[in-house]
């Protein structure tokens, strides 16, 4: 895992709050584990994903938009619901939304090399007052924990090689817990040295910034940069 650099926050364009106590109240239903989603959740947070669809030359659709078909892996805490679609050419794109808004998150393909069947490699990781975390696990790995720099443990969702969390704030990633048939072992977060958000390949938008209001409503200022 030569590509690999010890765990950090990058500074990224974030949800609807700022950091924080603020983030911490805006986010009070929080969980630290995954929860089971209520009747309807996951279509309506589907449903609120703004669409694009596949062409010759990559996704179409409005900025920001999600690719086609159903998503690849889902992560309810509380209200929030997380989707991860993949695309064709190996990127992906997380779209997180709860209450009156969704964040979309697109992100290129991984560069790092892929994880040993019972390893996990963060390739994507953008934190603000919020922080998302997408990865890849071996074909042993069965279940996996985050330990933040502050010994918060998150429980990722893991399905089908891939993983995803996030929690508010901007806390740091220190150590992985990966879970398989033969028992647990932690370390070092293995983060990918391109883990931080790149801007979009056309250079026009801040495609790690990208803020669907369900309301029509204008979003509110946000601090930092």
């Amino acid at each position: 895992m030569g590509a690999l650099a010890a765990a950090g926050a990058a500074t990224a364009a974030g949800l609807l709050i700022a950091g924080g106590p603020a983030a911490s109240a805006a986010f009070a239903g929080w969980h630290a584990a995954p929860t089971a989603p209520a009747p309807g959740q996951l279509l309506a947070a589907e449903a609120n994903c703004p669409a694009g669809g596949p062409s010759p030359g990559g996704k179409v659709g409005p900025p920001g938009a999600v690719p086609s078909g159903p998503p690849a892996l889902s992560d309810v805490r509380g209200r929030y619901s997380m989707l991860l679609y993949l695309d064709g050419d190996g990127g992906s794109t997380l779209c997180m939304g709860g209450g009156s808004f969704v964040r979309v998150l697109p992100t290129p393909a991984p560069t790092a090399p892929a994880p040993p069947a019972d390893g996990l490699v963060i390739d994507h990781l953008s934190s603000r007052a919020v922080t998302f975390v997408e990865g890849r696990v071996g074909s042993a790995v069965t279940g996996a924990a985050l330990t933040l720099d502050d010994g918060t443990q998150v429980t990722v969702t893991v399905g089908g090689g891939h993983v995803i969390a996030w929690w508010p704030g901007s806390e740091g990633v220190a150590t992985s817990t990966e879970t398989t048939a033969s028992g647990s072992q932690s370390g070092p977060a293995d983060v990918a040295t391109d883990a931080m958000p790149h801007p979009c390949p056309s250079g026009t938008a801040p495609c790690n910034h990208v803020v669907h209001v369900l309301d029509g409503s204008a979003p509110p200022p946000q601090k930092g940069g």
